[in-house]
């Protein structure tokens, strides 16, 4: 077999790799949709340990550490996740890249086969989703063994070629220091080029299985890769992302970086001293784990320095920049099953808002001033909806444009529908505040209309926060929406008959009286129907 054939093998290897990955990395979203949700809206922990688990679970569920990092950075550019939260999380996507290696090289082309088989015996047979997404999964972890398998079997014959084995043997002859010193750098660099931290990580396997070079310089390969990981991270934020946001990446990186440096200057020293009688890639596995659990406690410790030090270099400037939902990086960079966990979370601010308007909307309607100051802070909470809603229908329309599946499609659908029925129920408050403004300039409604009003604008809002509790799993869905839907269906009578009573008994009364009530009435009647429409979506 020539050269050239050889070479066009190995990449063939990392092909089915990366096909594999990102297979693999589909299938366990989707089945660990629910643990990547309860990790992100764990709000209150505080604990750092059970945070840096957390960074290490959602690198092992997105099989990547580069995409679990750009989604705690996007969370944190949006404002979903709290301060104390983000450093943790993201060393805890180097310890995930430590498991990914662990896994990676457990890998042979007999298992990978019979995944592979079984995935797929799975995805034909059983037909429910749960099912197909653990076959996608089986699949997945097949091709990604598959891949290792052949780069594995290529680089075999490569080292045949006389420059290759001149190659190998001039790095066994590096000291340890000169070959952690160059396999980080070249890590790294491959890893940029490739713009993944995935793909270096299964070649560090392939050498470190073959034991062609020594362990240090597959640790080197490793820690080269994980760096590169939050190099990536801080590129991109520094282009797509607020100045907070590009803080939050700055510190893990330079964190690791010393780390890794602290580790290549004292590792050396302690060479004769450490006997580890373990096979080469053990000894690679278990060093990155310690690297990173060792970043850890360095971030806790120096934490408050580095964060001031970022600050000095990316300071907020004179107009602070607001928390923004964006599609940080290139779409493989952030799956759809990832991304829909941002959008779940900013829908959540989103609904939030809305009942913050809504309990400031009835005790405008409740006061006894009436004017364009108190009308103010309900027109800011209108326009700040409309803005996070936009910017969901732009992050939504670019995760479909990345790839999407039919799941992630009928999410789209629910998601964009949710926010264009919260965005139309705002203006619709806004429109009653403004009527009743407009109103209260020449006239003033009776304590009995005053309080009927304050009814029928409570049994509104009561259909809105079932919805509310429905989506953040307060209370359970309906098993039947049909006494519900009836209710919401009775209201809207009972408001039309109202602005038609009000009509009669005002009916000698200046005319743009009965227009601004019926325009009030009106415009309570759409906040009911969007308020129905939001529970029907959830409860679906």
């Amino acid at each position: 077999m020539g050269h050239i054939q050889q070479i066009l093998y190995f990449i063939s290897g990392l092909a089915i790799f990366f096909f594999g990955q990102r297979t693999l990395s589909q299938g366990l979203q989707t089945l660990g949709g629910k643990i990547v949700r309860r990790i992100v809206h764990q709000e209150d922990q505080k604990n750092p340990l059970v945070n840096f688990w957390n960074g290490a679970r959602l690198s092992l569920i997105g099989f990547s550490p580069t995409m679990s990092s750009m989604v705690v950075i996007g969370l944190a550019n949006a404002n979903l996740l709290k301060n104390r939260r983000i450093l943790p999380m993201m060393m805890g996507t180097a310890l995930g890249a430590s498991a990914i290696l662990f896994v990676l090289s457990a890998g042979n082309n007999d298992r990978a086969l019979n995944l592979i088989a079984l995935g797929l015996i799975l995805g034909l047979i059983l037909r429910s989703f749960k099912y197909r997404s653990l076959g996608k999964f089986l699949v997945g972890l097949g091709l990604v063994f598959l891949g290792v398998s052949v780069m594995e079997e290529a680089l075999k014959l490569l080292t045949e070629w006389s420059k290759i084995e001149a190659t190998l043997e001039y790095i066994k002859s590096l000291t340890l220091l000169g070959a952690l010193s160059l396999a980080t750098i070249v890590g790294l660099l491959l890893s940029l080029s490739l713009t993944s931290t995935t793909m270096v990580l299964a070649m560090t396997a392939v050498l470190g299985r073959l034991e062609i070079v020594s362990a240090g310089f597959c640790l080197g390969l490793a820690m080269g890769a994980v760096i590169a990981s939050f190099m990536m991270t801080f590129i991109t934020s520094k282009s797509q992302a607020r100045p907070y946001a590009i803080r939050e990446s700055f510190t893990p990186f330079l964190i690791t970086a010393f780390t890794v440096l602290g580790f290549i200057i004292v590792a050396p020293i302690l060479e004769d001293y450490i006997l580890i009688p373990l096979s080469t890639i053990d000894k690679v596995v278990y060093a990155s784990f310690f690297i990173a659990v060792i970043s850890f406690f360095h971030a806790i410790i120096i934490k408050g320095m580095l964060k001031n030090f970022a600050r000095k270099l990316y300071p907020d400037g004179e107009l602070k920049e607001q928390s923004k939902l964006k599609f940080l990086g290139e779409g493989r960079f952030l799956s759809s099953s990832m991304a829909y966990v941002l959008v779940e979370m900013e829908i959540s601010k989103l609904m939030d808002i809305v009942d913050r308007m809504f309990l400031k909307c009835e005790e405008y309607i409740d006061s006894k001033y009436k004017g364009a100051r108190a009308l103010a802070k309900i027109k800011d909470y209108e326009r700040i909806i409309d803005n996070i809603q936009k910017e969901i229908d732009i992050f939504i329309e670019k995760v479909i444009s990345s790839g999407s599946g039919e799941d992630d499609s009928k999410n789209s659908m629910k998601y964009l529908k949710l926010a264009s029925s919260l965005e139309q129920l705002a203006d619709s408050l806004d429109k009653l505040s403004t009527m009743l403004t407009k109103f209260y300039e020449e006239w003033e409604l009776t304590v009995d209309e005053k309080d009927r009003l304050l009814v029928n604008f409570h049994q509104v809002y009561e259909i809105f926060h079932t919805g509310l509790r429905i989506y953040t799993e307060v209370i359970e869905p309906h098993e039947d929406q049909r006494e519900f839907i009836e209710n919401a269906l009775e209201l809207k009578k009972t408001l039309l008959a109202e602005r038609e009573s009000y009509a009669k008994v005002h009916k000698d009364d200046d005319p743009r009286k009965h227009i601004y009530y019926s325009d009030m009435m009106i415009a309570l009647a759409k906040v009911r129907g969007h308020a129905r429409d939001i529970y029907l979506t959830i409860h679906k």
